[in-house]
């Protein structure tokens, strides 16, 4: 059965969501198995990207990597897309929580340093 959101249950989620996170979690994204959102701490995201990167099917692209602000505070993201550019789902917290349309598997992170450092991760260079 299909689900669909509205803006208001999205941004719900997500303000209930970071109310409840861990001072060590660093990224939140949105889970499309269980159809919400879960978050990530450093090693976790670490143990993420170097799958990612041992994938091979995987793709960063930097023109995605961006900062967008929601609600006065910032958020530095990375896009995570497969190769085939079919295989790309439309993420629902994307678009109606932060108002960025993007297809593949976004990571909204707290600092540029992790984000860019899970970047780095999922090129090897770390």
């Amino acid at each position: 059965m299909a689900r669909h959101y509205i803006k208001e249950q999205i941004n719900e989620l997500i303000d209930n969501c970071m109310k409840n996170e861990e001072p060590t979690d660093i990224c939140r994204f949105w889970y499309f198995a269980d159809e919400g959102i879960s978050v990530l701490d450093k090693d976790e995201m670490k143990e993420q990207f170097i799958d990612y990167k041992n994938k091979g099917t995987l793709k960063i692209e930097d023109f995605n990597n961006q900062m967008i602000k929601r609600n006065g505070r910032k958020f530095y993201v990375l896009v995570v897309q497969h190769k085939d550019e079919d295989k790309n789902p439309n993420c629902p917290m994307s678009l109606l929580g932060y108002g960025f349309m993007v297809s593949g598997f976004p990571y909204w992170f707290d600092k540029k340093k992790d984000r860019d450092n899970a970047v780095k991760i999922f090129k090897g260079e770390m």
